[in-house]
């Protein structure tokens, strides 16, 4: 599994991406990949965000109610 990018590192990114600096200097600022840089940017296209949000809970609902747990 990849390293998780610090939220500093990724914030410093989707500044540069919106002011429109090269992807070349960017990965050579910041120390990642090519590919990282457009995935942030694209996430940003997407979903407004350097990160990607959550996907839908799954599985099975819990029975417990809010009763239950005040007890």
């Amino acid at each position: 599994m990849p390293y998780a990018i610090p939220e500093s590192k990724r914030h410093r990114i989707s500044t540069k991406i919106g002011l429109g600096t090269p992807l070349k200097n960017i990965t050579e600022a910041e120390n990642v990949t090519v590919r990282l840089v457009q995935q942030i940017k694209l996430n940003i296209r997407r979903y407004g965000t350097p990160k990607r949000p959550k996907g839908p809970r799954q599985g099975r609902p819990t029975k417990i109610t809010k009763e239950m747990q005040e007890v």
